[in-house]
């Protein structure tokens, strides 16, 4: 029988994780108590915008469902930070001013999160957030600019500190 090649990469799992927050997943329902006239979440702010489009509600449904369950759930707990941050400045989360979306971001950066989550982050607001300057808010210039800089001055990290190549393996 042929022999198994197999290959032992070192990955450098310090580098990649993202800093941990102690105020993402507590109090989830903290911002909704305090606030009776605000949508709960990301997704109820969606369907309550939708909805005053002159969406159906199935209509607004199959929006919804436009986004894979993951990627709810990761911009959902994205968004509540965004969300708490917001709330402790008295910004809109929804449609605050660019330089609140860009200032959220560079505490972000200045707490060590790595490129990758704050583009995370950036496209979880822009999910949600209303267009500033006929642009959504991930694609405006002031935006697109901040998170170039996180990527040149942190680059994301490779996920394998070695490869192989095809031809060798065959």
């Amino acid at each position: 029988q042929g022999s198994t090649m197999v290959c032992h990469a070192i990955i450098d799992a310090g580098r990649l994780a993202t800093p941990p927050t102690q105020t993402i997943n507590q109090n989830s329902h903290r911002d909704r108590d305090n606030n009776p006239g605000t949508p709960a979440g990301r997704m109820e702010h969606l369907r309550e915008r939708l909805g005053g489009q002159g969406l159906s509600s199935q209509a607004t449904d199959l929006i919804i469902k436009s986004w894979r369950t993951k990627t709810n759930k990761s911009y959902g707990s994205l968004f509540g930070r965004w969300n708490r941050w917001c709330t402790e400045r008295g910004s809109d989360p929804f449609s605050g001013p660019v330089s609140e979306v860009a200032n959220f971001l560079a505490v972000l950066y200045q707490e060590g999160y790595q490129y990758n989550s704050v583009n995370a982050y950036r496209s979880a607001i822009s999910s949600v957030h209303e267009k500033v300057e006929g642009v959504p808010v991930g694609q405006h210039p002031i935006i697109t600019r901040l998170v170039k800089g996180i990527f040149i001055v942190r680059p994301p990290i490779p996920r394998y500190s070695s490869t192989w190549k095809v031809q060798d393996v065959l």
